[in-house]
């Protein structure tokens, strides 16, 4: 959810208390105050600004401190960042932000050395403030930019592009000389901004009175309802880089590894299937390809782009999806330009086999749509064969480059792999006679020598033997899903390679040093023909036709042995576990350390210690702690900051914590919307 953040350049009184009483108004509502003494810190602690920052925090509301950035050039000793940071860490210690201003891109050497002084004084997060949009590589050191201060609220177009360039998460847009609010902007900011403001403040000082309308504001984001998931990747079975890779979200009754129900997706948003936001560990927003949308029977199947899968990173993805978030310009249904984009990254020919009529969509946007003869029908994945076939005009996109590589993978099925008659099956190919160039192919288990073997073959146009691979693990059980990528290689029409891999890029045919099985061979002069690409036949005219399902059929230039595992995993829903939470679910890299303030009021018992912990199974297992802290309550307000490594594992947390007095327990708590404590007060924790 989106919070608001306000410049609070004005002296504490009731400008302040409008900020407490809207945050107590709207709970479920991130409100943060960037405080500004002069121009930083001031030259000395004030008991009432002090008051006031306390009271702030005891509400829950965020604290940035101010910090001025300065022009490259510029040595202010009045305006020194190290010595800034270090007195608003001596004198308002609850605040944990830090807000530079003037961090502009002309002078980014000196904005990252102001961020490297603001860390290591230890405020967390720092927000850069450009006031202007600036090129991403010049914000990678801060947490948050305001990358919009301008008159008048942004439009959707430009925050829009934000977005788009720099990540939601990161964006805060500062608006001013806004006579009337337009509640639907801000709603619709949301989905493109992780902090907003809004004020009818004009220049010189737009900062310095808050407007009649905040509470307003504050009113808008809270009817942002918000449905929220987080996809956490299984990363053992990430064993490479892998860039722009398309992976399956499925949203339905049972989801990912966890099995989870993930349908109040279609609750809080029905078909407006394109108010629905996934995004990657670093908040970059992912093109989503909507292959799916069953309002009737809640089922989804969407596509994702995700930008990069690697080993020892955080894979993660979060989904977001609303009423009132905006239609997101990065998903559409398959077929959209914004859909096709999921596949730019060396994908010919994709196809789901999801639809119900006669033809068939490529969802590369390529245009090889594909028209069934004889009888395919639609089945509950894919389509199911019962003696037709799919046929595609021939196009150099389904044939091997010379050089180059292709490589072709699918998803099948059959009833009975028992079968004696024929001997085999192809069932996915590019052949007829005199044009035959390359097919995949099943055997029968009748067949002692080769039990359901399935290969992978190139010829000469003419036919005859050719060059396969293949894989042979025993007999296949009726029905059972089989997940096959053949790629073909060559540096000339006679030297080359066949390789297949089954499943998790198992390989049981060839050597796999290098490659599989060289055309050399059987002879092989690979020609490109005009023979259809099909499937449900590899050869029509020979009247192979195979009887069972077919989904998830993609031409493709070669993969690596780690791409294709993965796409096992990614392209049946078995890559992520699904954890469904609600508007005010925080979301962390799994082992980033946070600083965690807690606003806590405790009787003045004496010295205790205090402890916070994750757990996700109700207090039971400490997930990760912070360890015991020295805690000396005084009966009033006072905040204590917890420094804690979030999880390394993917799931739904809850933050806990005990009080200790003379070595025993006397008080426990968790997140504060969830219980009631009887002895004290805890307010909000404030997380950075």
């Amino acid at each position: 959810m989106a919070g608001v953040m306000v410049p609070l350049y004005i002296y504490p009184g009731t400008e302040w208390d409008k900020l407490i009483s809207a945050k107590a108004a709207h709970p479920q509502v991130p409100v943060g105050a960037i405080i500004n003494v002069n121009s930083g810190p001031g030259t000395a602690y004030s008991s009432t600004w002090g008051t006031y920052i306390n009271k702030l925090l005891a509400a829950g509301i965020q604290c940035f401190a101010y910090v001025w950035c300065g022009e490259i050039n510029e040595f202010d000793s009045n305006r020194d960042c190290t010595r800034d940071a270090a007195n608003w860490k001596a004198w308002y210690p609850g605040i944990t932000g830090a807000f530079i201003d003037g961090f502009h891109g002309g002078y980014s050497a000196t904005g990252d050395l102001q961020v490297q002084r603001a860390r290591a004084a230890g405020f967390a997060p720092v927000c850069g403030n450009p006031g202007m949009d600036i090129a991403e590589s010049q914000l990678t050191g801060v947490d948050l930019a305001c990358v919009y201060e301008s008159a008048g609220q942004p439009s959707v177009a430009v925050m829009q592009a934000l977005a788009a360039k720099h990540g939601a998460s990161k964006n805060y847009f500062l608006a001013y000389s806004v006579p009337t609010l337009d509640s639907t902007l801000v709603k619709q900011a949301a989905s493109y901004c992780s902090w907003l403001y809004v004020t009818s403040d004009v220049l010189n000082n737009p900062w310095d009175t808050l407007p009649a309308y905040f509470s307003d504001i504050v009113a808008a984001l809270d009817t942002v309802n918000t449905v929220d998931i987080i996809l956490a990747a299984n990363n053992s079975l990430i064993t490479e880089q892998q860039t722009d890779k398309p992976v399956e979200v499925c949203l339905r009754a049972l989801s990912g590894i966890t099995g989870s129900d993930t349908r109040a997706v279609f609750t809080a948003i029905g078909n407006n299937r394109r108010k629905l936001y996934i995004t990657d560990s670093l908040g970059v927003s992912c093109a989503i390809e909507i292959a799916t949308w069953d309002v009737v029977n809640q089922v989804a199947i969407l596509w994702v782009k995700v930008p990069s899968l690697a080993p020892g990173k955080n894979n993660d993805l979060y989904l977001t999806a609303g009423p009132d978030l905006a239609d997101n310009p990065l998903s559409g249904d398959t077929g959209t330009a914004a859909a096709n984009a999921v596949w730019s990254n060396g994908f010919r020919a994709v196809y789901h086999l999801a639809e119900s009529g006669n033809t068939f969509i490529d969802s590369t946007g390529r245009g090889h749509t594909g028209t069934k003869v004889g009888a395919v029908s639609k089945a509950d994945l894919g389509q199911l064969f019962s003696g037709g076939y799919i046929t595609f005009p021939s196009h150099p996109d389904f044939s091997l480059p010379i050089p180059g590589s292709l490589m072709a993978t699918a998803w099948f099925n059959h009833p009975n792999p028992a079968f004696s008659s024929p001997e085999y099956i192809r069932f996915l190919g590019k052949s007829e006679s005199n044009q035959h160039e390359w097919f995949l192919e099943m055997y029968g288990s009748q067949n002692t020598a080769r039990v359901n073997r399935i290969s992978g073959y190139v010829h000469n146009a003419a036919g005859n033997d050719g060059a396969g691979d293949y894989s042979q693990e025993g007999v296949i059980a009726p029905n059972a899903w089989i997940f096959v990528a053949d790629i073909l290689e060559c540096t000339s029409p006679t030297s080359g390679f066949v390789t297949l891999y089954r499943d998790n890029a198992r390989h049981s045919g060839g050597p796999v040093t290098g490659s599989g099985r060289q055309f050399s061979e059987y002879g092989i002069t690979y020609t490109p023909g005009s023979a259809p690409f099909t499937i449900g036949s590899g050869w029509p005219g020979n009247g192979d036709r195979w009887p069972g399902k077919i989904a998830e059929v993609r031409i493709q230039v070669k993969r690596s042995v780690g791409w294709i595992s993965t796409d096992y995993y990614a392209s049946s829903d078995s890559l992520f576990s699904y954890f469904v939470g609600g508007d005010n679910m925080k979301v962390f890299p799994a082992g980033a350390q946070k600083t965690a303030t807690l606003p806590i009021t405790f009787p003045a018992i004496g010295a205790c210690q205090i402890e916070m912990f994750m757990s996700s199974d109700g207090g039971t297992t400490k997930a990760t702690t912070s360890g015991k802290i020295a805690f000396n309550p005084t009966g009033a307000a006072q905040n204590v900051a917890f420094s804690i490594k979030m999880p390394a594992a993917g799931g739904i947390y809850k933050a806990f914590g005990e009080v200790s007095f003379g070595g025993a327990v006397v008080w426990g708590f968790y997140d504060v919307e969830d219980i009631a404590i009887p002895v004290g007060t805890v307010g909000p924790i404030v997380w950075a």
